[in-house]
């Protein structure tokens, strides 16, 4: 975490902080909610103060998602309506990474508000919308979270998914999917290539004493049979450059499938909006959007 290594401040007054933030976020980032705890009992002081993005360790605990460490923080007197230097909130933050647990909390017992806009007029339901999460989505409407909110780009929720549907279509034809036939070819030629390095030797038949006498000599001098000869350059080259072309082609297919699974994450979103929109008039939808809730959310109607 490069961010915990930055210069460190306290958000009431500049004050000098040492690295026990910098462990703090640590912990509550990997879910240590003991060693929190015990860090807080401390020095209770850390849990205000924040790192040169004005995250706090309550910040970082609701962007990974861990909910002890969310509670423990809280607990420990946490603002949790407290920004960042982006003005992004602990819901902000919850909804960047679709953590539905942390969300939930943040909506029902803490009371924030659901329509609170960042810095740039980011709602949560953009955030979540921006992070692929259908559940996160889901669930900011469930909680009265508004679609029709425009951010500085004058784009709202609803916008912000349709242009990430196109921008997604537009990377995957960019990249099409990985070219196998390229390093099979290079595989082929490699095979070839130790083929037809070494010629074959046949023997003759009639062979004099002389040719026994030099092969009697010659057996005197071979090599010992623990040193492996040293392949030829143009089959090491060959390997290299085959390897090279298998380890791009993998990234390519890698690529193509997260394109593919993020393209099926926004247009579940925007299937989602479309339901929201219609089931107030169309029971179909309403049947829909329960089954969907039921379905990607830990609401149960």
């Amino acid at each position: 975490m490069g961010v915990c290594a930055s210069e460190l401040k306290y958000l009431v007054r500049p004050a000098k902080v040492d690295q026990t933030l910098t462990l703090l976020v640590r912990h509550a980032v990997e879910g240590r909610v003991d060693d929190v705890r015990a860090m807080l009992q401390r020095k209770p002081k850390l849990v205000k103060a924040v790192d040169r993005f004005g995250m706090s360790a309550l910040h970082w605990a609701c962007y990974a998602g861990k909910l002890p460490c969310v509670t423990a923080l809280l607990e420990a007197g946490a603002n949790v309506q407290q920004t960042d230097t982006n003005m992004r909130n602990a819901l902000h933050h919850a909804c960047r990474k679709g953590h539905l647990g942390t969300i939930q909390l943040l909506l029902t017992t803490y009371r924030m508000d659901v329509n609170r806009q960042s810095g740039n007029g980011d709602t949560p339901l953009h955030k979540a919308v921006l992070a692929g999460s259908p559940g996160a989505t889901l669930l900011l409407l469930y909680y009265g979270a508004d679609p029709t909110l425009q951010n500085s780009n004058c784009e709202n929720a609803v916008q912000e998914v349709q242009a990430k549907i196109a921008q997604t279509i537009a990377r995957s034809r960019r990249n099409p999917g990985a070219v196998i036939a390229a390093p099979m070819a290079s595989m082929a030629a490699v095979v070839q290539a130790s083929t037809t390095l070494e010629p074959h030797h046949e023997g003759t038949v009639n062979e004099t004493s002389n040719n026994t006498a030099e092969s009697e000599a010659e057996a005197t001098a071979v090599e010992p049979f623990h040193e492996k000869p040293t392949p030829p350059v143009s089959l090491q080259a060959a390997k290299r450059s085959t390897k090279r072309l298998l380890r791009a082609s993998t990234t390519k297919v890698i690529l193509s499938i997260r394109q593919k699974q993020a393209l099926g994450q926004y247009e579940l979103i925007a299937h989602i909006f479309t339901v929201y929109t219609e089931k107030a008039t169309r029971p179909t939808a309403g049947i829909e959007w329960r089954r969907l809730l039921e379905e990607y959310t830990p609401v149960r109607l």
